[in-house]
């Protein structure tokens, strides 16, 4: 009987190790990028946050994306089975049109509230009741997020009112940080 047993887990592993696995690692994942170069030769230049441009193919509904659009990339295993699958604006929020979003710059001080996650008012340019702001990673924060040691950060806006969080640590030094707003609404 423990010869079976045996032969059963080698046998399972071997499955594991050579059927199961490589076909996980292989998963279909999708991420949110900017147009970067008009449409050529049936593919779009994309670029997410911190990453290299890429010239990928692009479904008949995104081939009217222009520079500057929001678009929402498929992967399928890898980077080389890439395809833009159509418009990525974020517009759902609140149930109203949207609009494409925009750069603003935001000051973030060293005066926090809280023992964690730690809090502080920020002013948000051109910022409203119906503004979602995304932050966008630069070395500088990076390191500086590193050091302080926050593991998040994020703005969350409460009718027009918007708040930094920090979880983790906050930041020891004001900074102006980049960012993306989008009107909800």
């Amino acid at each position: 009987m423990e010869d079976v047993r045996s032969a059963a887990d080698r046998l399972g592993r071997y499955i594991m190790k050579h059927f199961v696995e490589p076909r996980l690692r292989r998963s279909v994942s999708f991420y949110r990028a900017t147009v970067t170069g008009e449409l050529s030769n049936g593919k779009l230049t994309v670029q997410r946050p911190m990453d290299n441009p890429i010239s990928i193919p692009c479904t008949a509904n995104a081939a009217g994306l222009q520079k500057g659009d929001q678009c929402v990339v498929l992967v399928l295993g890898s980077e080389s089975n890439s395809i833009v699958i159509g418009n990525g604006t974020l517009s759902g929020f609140g149930g109203g049109g949207g609009t494409a979003p925009h750069p603003v710059r935001i000051n973030i001080g060293t005066d926090w509230s809280g023992t964690g996650p730690y809090t502080q008012s920020v002013d948000v340019p051109g910022g409203n009741a119906n503004t979602y702001v995304d932050l966008r990673m630069d070395a500088g924060l990076s390191a500086q997020m590193q050091a302080d040691r926050i593991t998040s950060m994020w703005i969350e806006n409460d009718g027009g009112a918007f708040t930094c969080y920090a979880l983790g640590g906050r930041l020891s030094e004001a900074r102006t940080v980049n960012a993306m707003a989008y009107q909800t609404a």
